[in-house]
């Protein structure tokens, strides 16, 4: 099942970030699941499969972000 975010979502914005530094937040989650719409556990363990991949990523992309500082 593809995933996408609707525009507008209170929900994906906080999520994504958190994600992308590696934290999961269950709760927030749930919330961006129901807003996908779907069968509440298909949609759930498809969004949980995707998040777990990309917060995999996090060291790595933290590592790099922090490389390249934006203040002196």
């Amino acid at each position: 099942m593809p995933l996408s975010t609707r525009p507008g979502s209170p929900h994906c914005r906080p999520a994504a970030d958190k994600v992308w530094k590696g934290k999961r937040v269950p709760e927030l989650e749930q919330r961006v699941a129901e807003r996908l719409g779907g069968p509440p556990w298909e949609t759930f363990l498809a969004l949980d499969d995707e998040l777990e991949r990309i917060a995999s990523g996090a060291d790595a992309r933290l590592a790099f972000q922090a490389a390249y500082p934006t203040s002196g």
